[in-house]
């Protein structure tokens, strides 16, 4: 109604989300029959694409790899939750931990970021970003390929691929990837992009890994589920990739000189929809007034925020309102003692 031209629907996959997805009617019939695109009828001379939000898939990547080996506490039977098998090799979570046990103790060591926080994950600690980063990564895969282990060459595969797939969907400007030396993070510029080749590969990846799944000689299907990722992370690997690919191309025939990667992810509005709950406190269900007003403060936070110099040793603290408010405790008073003169 304000002249505003959709492109994309992103969202993460929750079972609400999917089902909103498949819903549609598929403009480009996939085999899997997965819906990423369906006709626009706002605007018909335009798609209309679906993204899974990338920071949420690489979460669900790692949380595949951190249940693989894992057998549940409760459990009566005590399988594990997952066994993932590729080409007749086991990925499991205990390799990561095996790996970070040997290098804690190094001084110097090229995986710095396997930290212990990254590797023992906690129901508060499963849910951060930065932490699944740490892990699938192309350092920790070539860390494991130096240690000559037997069985891991599929799992150092498997962390390369979700590295290269997470880096080119979530580029976060156009100099990001000059600082980080990563040149995946580069806007996308041109239809002929050989990125797009990269994600069309890592699809395939996951595509055969399924056909090869689905031959093992295993009678229930539920065993055969248990070597591959979940069917939820496997779709929503297919929707990002033939989406953002879908909406990238036609945004860059449509005119567009380049596009970052990060547009389409959805972890700035959690964000500032996470800071709008904390203001709440037990306020479930705010007016309009009261949102405006968490708002400002908000805004007013932000624009008090302390920038410290870029070489400085001491690390960058936001100054909130509670620092104004905050009471200086009250000083001691020293009593000296009254000496006597002497007679």
């Amino acid at each position: 109604m304000r002249g505003i031209a959709v492109i994309a629907v992103v969202c993460d996959g929750a079972a609400v989300n999917r089902g909103f997805i498949q819903m549609h009617v598929p403009r480009t019939v996939t085999k899997s029959g997965v819906v990423f695109d369906t006709l626009n009828l706002a605007a018909p001379d335009r798609p209309l694409f679906f993204i899974s939000d990338a920071p949420h898939l690489l979460k669900t990547c790692r949380n595949n790899l951190y249940s693989s080996g894992h057998v549940p506490q409760k459990s009566k039977t005590g399988n594990p939750v997952r066994i993932l098998t590729k080409n007749g090799q086991k990925m499991e979570w205990s390799t990561i931990r095996r790996l970070y046990n040997a290098n804690r103790s190094d001084t110097l060591r090229k995986g710095y970021k396997l930290n212990s926080d990254a590797v023992f994950l906690t129901s508060k600690s499963v849910m951060r970003v930065p932490l699944a980063e740490n892990v699938m990564n192309r350092e920790i895969a070539d860390l494991i390929r130096q240690k000559g282990w037997s069985d891991c060459e599929e799992l150092a595969v498997y962390l390369e691929h979700v590295h290269d797939m997470f880096r080119m969907l979530n580029g976060a400007h156009t100099t990001h990837a000059a600082r980080t030396r990563e040149p995946l993070y580069n806007a996308y510029t041109s239809v002929n992009d050989p990125r797009f080749e990269m994600l069309d590969k890592i699809l395939k990846y996951f595509e055969e890994w399924d056909e090869e799944v689905q031959k093992l000689p295993l009678k229930k299907k539920e065993e055969r589920a248990k070597r591959i990722l979940s069917r939820e992370t496997l779709a929503g690997i297919e929707i990002t990739i033939r989406g953002f690919s879908g909406a990238v191309k036609f945004l860059l025939n449509a005119g567009t000189k380049f596009i970052n990667a990060t547009v389409f992810s959805q972890d700035c509005l959690e964000h500032y929809f996470g800071r709008q709950r904390c203001s709440q406190g037990g306020n479930r269900n705010p007016d309009a007034l009261t949102y405006l007003q968490n708002q400002r403060n908000i805004a007013a936070q932000s624009g008090l925020a302390f920038v410290g110099r870029k070489r400085g040793n001491c690390a960058v603290q936001p100054l909130t309102l509670d620092d104004f408010d905050a009471k200086i405790p009250k000083k001691k008073k020293i009593r000296k003692k009254l000496e006597m003169p002497e007679n």
